[in-house]
């Protein structure tokens, strides 16, 4: 093989290294906090009736590439629910709900089978949790307009990127890294009493979260 043709192989060999090395000595991502004002801001909701009550648990699903909060059930005199939990993510192309996304993979009480996705704004998931009906979306912190919520990859992307400044270069992209340490959202779940009536008290519920967690600290 001659020196023309050498180099290329070196140059991918380099790159495979480091990416290589890149993985095992990057440090994991820390737990997420979880909102510290949006219990209150649902107990002030106006729009609708406030929940009557709330509760939270720890959830026992952290890995090395997903970070939890506790997750936080709230519930409405009318018998509907909220679940609320905060989702850190390590990796790009795991920041979705999306086709088994990891913001919800394996948290039951949050991850909903075979959903249908809701093409109008707020963006959701619509589906069934044990049998009952809910729809499903993620809020990033900072952003403020209902078109900002989604489920899927791409949108979610790129309003954490427009949010911090960053992308993702062409040495990440070889080596396989992010420029971004982590993605956080806020994953809502919502079991209403009755879907087809659900969409003032949602969107409420996700105007509401949005200011919460742009009045929080930094989570």
């Amino acid at each position: 093989m001659n020196q023309e043709c050498r180099r290329p192989y070196l140059l991918f060999i380099v790159l495979a290294l480091l990416a290589s090395s890149y993985s095992f000595f990057k440090t994991g991502i820390s737990s997420p906090v979880y909102p510290p004002l949006l219990t209150s801001k649902l107990l002030a909701l106006d729009s609708i009736e406030p929940p009557i009550s709330s509760s939270s648990k720890l959830l026992e699903k952290d890995t090395s590439d997903r970070m939890l909060s506790p997750i936080h059930q709230y519930t409405f005199r009318d018998g509907s629910k909220l679940l609320a939990v905060m989702v850190r993510i390590r990796k790009r192309d795991d920041f979705k709900i999306e086709t088994y996304g990891l913001l919800t993979k394996g948290i039951d009480p949050i991850y909903i089978e075979s959903p249908s996705f809701n093409n109008t704004v707020p963006y959701s998931m619509l589906g069934l949790i044990d049998g009952k009906e809910a729809l499903q979306t993620c809020v990033i912190p900072g952003t403020t307009k209902l078109d900002q919520v989604n489920v899927q990859l791409f949108p979610l992307l790129s309003q954490a990127d427009r949010l911090t400044g960053s992308s993702q270069s062409l040495a990440s992209k070889l080596l396989g890294t992010d420029d971004r340490s982590d993605y956080s959202c806020l994953v809502l779940t919502y079991h209403p009493k009755s879907v087809k009536k659900a969409s003032e008290a949602w969107t409420s519920i996700i105007e509401n979260v949005q200011i919460a967690l742009s009045s929080g600290n930094d989570l």
